[in-house]
């Protein structure tokens, strides 16, 4: 599935899928902050961490509603592939703990999902991205 969707992805979205999200919901007039791993299914955000997205009634970036019932929410491409083993999970832990710059971050996330490409011979995505970024 990861492949799947890595196989499928525009260049455009593989760059956003790799960057690096943080939580935009907000407590005491503050933001979360937390790291976010899931995308609303309805808006293709990826505003909220797992425990504030059990409480918001939407999306803190569009204001869609989140609808209660079903699947609302899917893995960001980056965490489907650390989840798939494509990505070892060290390596993901790595880059929330080293206190990086979140461009420093975003970049080496990028180059990880370039890594996952090659060793996948998927090839054509890391050109389209170069060409077309």
């Amino acid at each position: 599935d990861a492949l799947e969707h890595l196989a499928s992805i525009d260049p455009i979205d593989l760059c956003k899928e790799a960057k690096l999200e943080l939580c935009r919901a907000t407590r005491d007039l503050r933001s979360c902050g937390r790291y976010v791993q899931h995308v609303l299914t309805s808006c293709q955000h990826a505003p909220l961490c797992a425990e504030c997205r059990q409480k918001c009634d939407m999306c803190p970036i569009c204001k869609t509603a989140i609808p209660r019932s079903g699947n609302n929410f899917q893995l960001r491409l980056y965490d489907q592939c650390v989840e798939a083993g494509l990505i070892p999970k060290e390596h993901a832990d790595q880059f929330q703990q080293r206190g990086e710059k979140h461009s420093t971050v975003d970049v080496q996330r990028l180059y990880s999902l370039f890594d996952v490409a090659v060793e996948n011979n998927l090839v054509t995505l890391i050109c389209h991205c170069i060409l077309f970024t």
